[in-house]
Formats: structure tokens, C-alpha cells, sequence
């Protein structure tokens, strides 16, 4: 829907997940920066942001493979950047 950032490995898009109609935070690995140590820094992110359980921390939903890339579908947050 909207691009929310993007850093110097990432993008993060907001999105809606067409099965429910709910608006989430997409974090996208840049092409070029899809090598194995990045995807697996980015399972390690998903990992310990689940761990946490604090009202300021998103809780990670998705992290799947689709079409050879790595996706990550987090809580959206709407207000501007954290």
C-alpha cells in the first residue's frame, strides 16, 4: 500500500493480508542483500522480537519464502516512525 521505510538492507511496506483483511508491516530484504547470513540475522529478528513482550514492540505474524524471497509481516503501527 505505502512504503514506511527503508533502511540499508530493507524495505518496509504497509500491506493488508488478503486472507483477513488486516493491515500489517511488511519488512522485505533488498535484493542484494539476500545472502544466508542476512536471512538468517532476519529469522534471529523475528525470533527475539517474539520473545519480548512489551506494548512497543511489534509481534512478528509471518516470516515466509515466497517466489525466493524472504518476507516478514509484523504488527502495523500507524503514527509515524519509532
Amino acid at each position: 500500500m505505502e512504503v514506511l521505510g527503508e533502511g540499508s538492507f530493507s524495505v518496509v511496506y504497509r500491506a493488508r493480508f488478503i486472507p483477513t483483511g488486516e493491515e500489517m508491516a511488511v519488512k522485505i530484504l533488498k535484493v542484494e542483500q539476500e545472502s544466508k547470513l542476512m536471512v538468517d540475522l532476519t529469522k534471529q529478528e523475528a525470533k527475539l522480537l517474539n520473545s519480548l513482550d512489551h506494548p512497543n514492540v511489534v509481534k512478528v505474524k509471518h516470516l515466509i519464502k515466497l517466489n525466493g524471497r524472504f518476507y516478514m509481516g509484523m504488527d502495523y503501527l500507524p503514527g509515524g516512525s519509532l
